[in-house]
């Protein structure tokens, strides 16, 4: 199903209309990484794969660019759709991010920059 935002958002402020992202609930926030960005019709053919995170809060109706965790920099996932976002486990007394997220699967686009 697509993403679509709130029309009172900034387009800075929110993730970009995508289909085939992953999703996952994690402290009270719905959490997306990635998906196609395009046209309407979500076919694979000539979209750009996304490799961002972004999270929803229900409380503020408001979004955040995230990151995947206190280790993304040295492995943060391609860019990527049809995968499969979930949320680690944190043990008890470590801090709000410690657990990150486990991206699983997907298809990779190369993109024309690299290809």
């Amino acid at each position: 199903k697509r993403l679509s935002q709130s029309e009172g958002s900034s387009r800075e402020s929110r993730p970009a209309p995508r289909c085939e992202q992953a999703s996952a609930w994690a402290r009270g926030r719905l959490w997306i990484h990635g998906g196609l960005r395009g046209d309407e019709t979500c076919t694979a053919d000539g979209l750009e794969a996304l490799g961002d995170l972004w999270s929803w809060d229900p409380d503020s109706d408001a979004w955040t660019r995230g990151d995947l965790g206190p280790n993304s920099s040295s492995s943060a996932p391609t860019s990527r759709y049809g995968h499969a976002l979930v949320a680690g486990r944190r043990e008890e007394g470590a801090g709000e991010d410690a657990a990150g997220f486990f991206v699983v699967g997907g298809r990779r686009r190369e993109t024309k920059a690299n290809g």
